[in-house]
This record gives C-alpha cells, sequence and structure tokens, in this order.
C-alpha cells in the first residue's frame, strides 16, 4: 500500500487533562537507602550513568537481590477450584464511595500444574477469571473465581495432564519426539485481559479469538467466538483502548486489532465498537491492512487517537536454525524461537494507520526510532504541530528463552530493563526518525492513564514500580510510580520489602466521562500485591486501594483474599452504574 500522504492531521476536539501539580515522593525504609545515590529527577535520569553507578551493585546499595528475586519466584503458583462470592471484610481503611457497587474483574494465568507436570513459562497458564464485586454501602467485597472453559482447559482437567502445545513452554506435553516445525498452532489460553462489552464479557488472548463469559456467573457462554455479528477475525488482540468515536462521529468506541503474522507481512485489522450501556457492542468500523516486512513485529498493544492508530513494531526475527533443531525437538518454545536483533541496521518502527471517514483513501506510514522493544503502551495524543506524541514502556531488548524457574541476578544489572518512555513523530514528515526520551531511571511495566484521557493530551502516569531508581540496577516490581508528564515529578508507594505488585488499574472518583471536568488524577488506584512475608502460604494476597493524587501515602484500604491468587496480567473496573445495568 502505498505511504499516507504528508501532511498534518486535521486539528481534532480533545480535551486536555489539566490538574494541579504533584509533589515528589521520598518513600520510607528500604527505598529511602535505595534513593539515597540516585537521582529523583526525570531530568537527570535521561543522562548516562555516571561513573560511580556504573560500579554499582545491589549490595552496595544494600538491596538482597537474591533473596527478593526468591520470594518472587513464589507468586508463581496455581489456585485450583472456583469459589462464588466469599465474602471479605477490609482488613484497613474504608472502602472509598466511588468504588461501592462496582466490580473489578482481572484475568491471568490460574493453573501452572496438571498431573504432576509444571509449566515454566506462567504465560502458558490457563486464564482464571478473579472478580472483587464491591458492597453497595458497607466495608465489604465479595470475590469470585473461574476458569475460563476454554477447549484446551477441558480437554486437559478431563485428562489431568497437558496435551496442547503451548506458547512460551519448552517441552512437548503430548509426549512426542518431535514437533512439526512448519506447524505454529498452539493453545488458545484465553488468559491476559477482558473486556466488558454489549451485556457480555470477553477474555482475550492475543493469539486467537475471545472467549464470551456471562459477567454475573463467570461461565463461559460461548468458545473462540466470532462476536455477537460475526465480524472478528482470528487473532483478536489482548489489548485494547477505550475512545471516544472519530472527529465528525459522537459516542464512545472500543477499539482493537488483530495482527496476523506471516513470514513475508503482517495483516493487520482494526475494530471499532459501539461502547455504550444501551447499545449490543455491535462491530461500526473494520479496517484491514497489509504491512510488508511486519510479519513477526510482535504487536502486543496498541494505542489511538482521534486520527490514527498506533502499532509499534519490534525488531524481532525467526531464529531459523532453532525452528528446526530445538524447537522441533521440544528444547526450544514457539516463541523461544524469536530473537530480538535490534541494532544499527535494525531500528523499531511506529505504524500509523489512518483512522475515521476522512482518511479513510489513505494508507499507513512507517517510521524508524532508536531500537528497543515494546509490550504496553500508556497512552498517545496529537499536538496541534501535527505533532504525535506516544507513552510507551521500552525495554531495551528482550530474551523470549527467559523461563521464571531459573532466574539470575545478573538479570538485573543492565540487560533488559523496561523504563518510560516518550516518543515524538511527525506524521508529516515520516521520513524523519522520531524523538525518543527515557522519562525515568526506575523500571517499570503495565502503564495506566485516566480513562477519560485515551487518545488525547494526559498529565500522569501510573505504572507498577521497581523500588530501586537507578540507571543499570533493577528488580522486580514492587510498588507503584506515578509520573507527572508536565513537571517531570515522581511518586512512588512502596508495598513492602517482600511484596510485589501486579498491573494497577485507574478509577475514576467520577464515573462519567462525559461530565469530565479535568481533575485527572481524581480517582483510586487498585493493585493485587503478592506477600512472600506471610507464613500462610494459601493467603498470600491482598488488594490495595490508593489514593491517585497522594500514593506514598499508602493504601486508604486493603482486603485480604481468601486464597494466593497466582500473578495476573490484565483487567478492568466496572462502575456500579454499568454494572446494575447488566
Amino acid at each position: 500500500m502505498a505511504a499516507l500522504a504528508a501532511r498534518s492531521p486535521a486539528a481534532s476536539s480533545r480535551v486536555p487533562c489539566e490538574t494541579t501539580p504533584s509533589k515528589v515522593s521520598h518513600p520510607k525504609r528500604l527505598v529511602r537507602r535505595l534513593q539515597a545515590s540516585t537521582s529523583t529527577s526525570a531530568s537527570t535520569s535521561t543522562t548516562s550513568a555516571t561513573p560511580q553507578q556504573l560500579t554499582d551493585t545491589h549490595e552496595t546499595l544494600n538491596f538482597p537481590i537474591e533473596r527478593v528475586i526468591s520470594d518472587w519466584q513464589t507468586g508463581y503458583v496455581s489456585l485450583h477450584g472456583e469459589r462464588s462470592d466469599v465474602k471479605l471484610d477490609v482488613t484497613s481503611g474504608a472502602i472509598p464511595n466511588s468504588l461501592k457497587g462496582g466490580v473489578l474483574i482481572r484475568n491471568g494465568p490460574g493453573a501452572l500444574e496438571r498431573g504432576g507436570a509444571k509449566l515454566n513459562q506462567p504465560f502458558d497458564g490457563d486464564g482464571m477469571l478473579v472478580r472483587l464485586a464491591f458492597d453497595t454501602e458497607g466495608d465489604s467485597v465479595n470475590f469470585s473465581n473461574a476458569y475460563v472453559k476454554t477447549q484446551g482447559y477441558v480437554d486437559e482437567v478431563a485428562a489431568n495432564k497437558f496435551i496442547y502445545k503451548s506458547a512460551f513452554s519448552t517441552g512437548n506435553p503430548a509426549g512426542d519426539w518431535f514437533y512439526n516445525p512448519f506447524d505454529f498452532s498452539t493453545k488458545n489460553v484465553a488468559n491476559t485481559h477482558v473486556a466488558l462489552l454489549g451485556g457480555r464479557l470477553l477474555a482475550l488472548w492475543e493469539g486467537g479469538l475471545p472467549h464470551v463469559v456471562d459477567p454475573k456467573t463467570l461461565q463461559t457462554t460461548e468458545k473462540e467466538s466470532r462476536w455477537v455479528d460475526g465480524s472478528v477475525d482470528a487473532p483478536f488482540a489482548a489489548h485494547y483502548k477505550r475512545a471516544a468515536a472519530p472527529p465528525g462521529q459522537t459516542g464512545r468506541r472500543l477499539v482493537n486489532f488483530g495482527a496476523k503474522a506471516g513470514p513475508g507481512e503482517a495483516i493487520i485489522t482494526f475494530y471499532e465498537f459501539e461502547d455504550s450501556a444501551d447499545a449490543n457492542g455491535r462491530c461500526v468500523s473494520k479496517r484491514v491492512f497489509q504491512v510488508p516486512g511486519a510479519g513477526f513485529g510482535f504487536f502486543h498493544d496498541m494505542v489511538v487517537t482521534p486520527s490514527y492508530y498506533i502499532l509499534f513494531q519490534n525488531p524481532v526475527e525467526i531464529d531459523g536454525r532453532a525452528l528446526l533443531t530445538e524447537y522441533t525437538f521440544g528444547q526450544r518454545s514457539l516463541a523461544g524461537c524469536l530473537q530480538y536483533i535490534g541494532g544499527p541496521e535494525q531500528p523499531s518502527r511506529v505504524l500509523v494507520f489512518p483512522r475515521g471517514e476522512k482518511h479513510e483513501a489513505h494508507g499507513y506510514q512507517s517510521i524508524e526510532l532508536d531500537p528497543h522493544f515494546v509490550f504496553h503502551h500508556g497512552n498517545a495524543f496529537e499536538r496541534e504541530d501535527g505533532t504525535l506524541v506516544i507513552d510507551s514502556v521500552h525495554w531495551r531488548e528482550f530474551d523470549f528463552t527467559a523461563t521464571v524457574d531459573v532466574i539470575p541476578s545478573s538479570i538485573y544489572v543492565g540487560g533488559m530493563r523496561s523504563e518510560m518512555h516518550r516518543v515524538e513523530i511527525n506524521p508529516a514528515n515520516p521520513s524523519a526518525r522520531g524523538k525518543r526520551q527515557r522519562i525515568s531511571n526506575r523500571c517499570c511495566e503495565f502503564p495506566t492513564i485516566h480513562p477519560r484521557c485515551v487518545g488525547s493530551e494526559h498529565r500522569y502516569m501510573y505504572a507498577a514500580a521497581s523500588p530501586i531508581d537507578h540507571p543499570v540496577l533493577w528488580s522486580p516490581n514492587q510498588g507503584v510510580v506515578k509520573f507527572d508528564m508536565e513537571t517531570n515529578a515522581t511518586q512512588y508507594w512502596h508495598a513492602g520489602d517482600r511484596r510485589f505488585t501486579g498491573e494497577p488499574i485507574f478509577v475514576p472518583s467520577n464515573d462519567d466521562l462525559d461530565s469530565f471536568d479535568g481533575d485527572e488524577d481524581a480517582g483510586n488506584i487498585l493493585v493485587l500485591v503478592h506477600d512472600a512475608e506471610e507464613p500462610d502460604e494459601s493467603k498470600r494476597t491482598s488488594l490495595a486501594i490508593l489514593d491517585a493524587q497522594n500514593i506514598e501515602d499508602g493504601p486508604v484500604a486493603t482486603v485480604a483474599m481468601p486464597e494466593t491468587i497466582p500473578f495476573g496480567l490484565h483487567g478492568e473496573f466496572v462502575s456500579a452504574k454499568k454494572w446494575a445495568a447488566l
């Protein structure tokens, strides 16, 4: 397809998310010791490490990295069985009124072992939904969990053993001597995300079709669904965005994509679904693009603005030797045959696709960036001069053969590192390489913002984060960071020396996005916390609720879970109004 003609995007009606400045936090205890020798300013964190920092070790920072890794590994467990509406009282504090009557639903790998065999990569665990329903008046929460009844899950539970090939784990569960190296099929584990759409809950996994779940019972009602109107093709990504309709149209949309990989090109499909309480979630827009040379770009997440859909093409290729040897004989996973090849001759690329009727006649653009790897984006927006700004977590590289059973501490000295970056590109000048700036030395993942700011200019961003603020050293995520993109100030909440945080979910105080007043950080952060120090191994998980304006003050409420919940992936909060309408 022809590249999108050079031009400045049309001015769009957007509401900048303006709020009052935040204050820089100074976390306590272990975190204070870690920060004593490092910079807390985002402006200086974008410079190279000092000679002293290059010689720092975790030991010189008094950070027990070996123990932290061992503690972190205890979160990769299985939770067998299902529970329904187990009442939980608040352990401390009080539930904010804006959460009452609402529901948090989270997806993630729940079964990592079966019949005595254990997966060495949690990305392949069967999808398990956790639902936390907040009481409408009191300070209690009802806990439920249920597995997504994929065909693979049903068959393997009946057989009490792993049967189907998975994408990330090594070994052949079928017991055969070898794989067909040209068979790229894997089990749909439906374990990555959830989306409430048209009164139904979709359990998502980027390698296949979604499964439909009844949100009230958590029971699977349709396997590998093409949706109510037959619009969905495989694969259907697990990372969507809820955003305003394109200019000239009204309402809100759930925007998602699918990326079908191939040796010569990728077939990228963008979908837009009606996203309102009275809509059935029908597809109102579906656009397909052929992207030569992007077959193995590993497209995991997307961002959307009024005028564009945006994907990052990672510099990745198939290792043919590994595919025909180690993979064929069960010594390497299918994903492990992907290799990061970023370098001077292998840049990353930003793929910019037109959105809305105004741009239907145009193709897409491919704009070079310095090499890196991206799983998750925070947000993107358009400036008045036509510049596109994208905030994402950039890994310096990625090793697809990594597993959680063997994690050397050397990984956390330089190495892959996952850092928040801001990218600026100009669609009117696609031949110019994009600008890329590191925002902080603190490694992080799972970025999130106020839902009203999706596709428009934002000020605040939150993410699960390492307690170490250092240009070389890092560690697993043990807290939540808040970035102020306007002042470069940060806040950090440390969950505990032996505690670990999952994805933070932002819940606005005002759930009426049409009456948004610009108070962007007014709300709460919900995050599940794993406590490796808890002596009862079956009760190591709690829900922490933070004030999004002052996260360094710690939880305004905590709720202990009745079971240890395995580390999960992604979820969303359903407001009381939306839940009551189901």
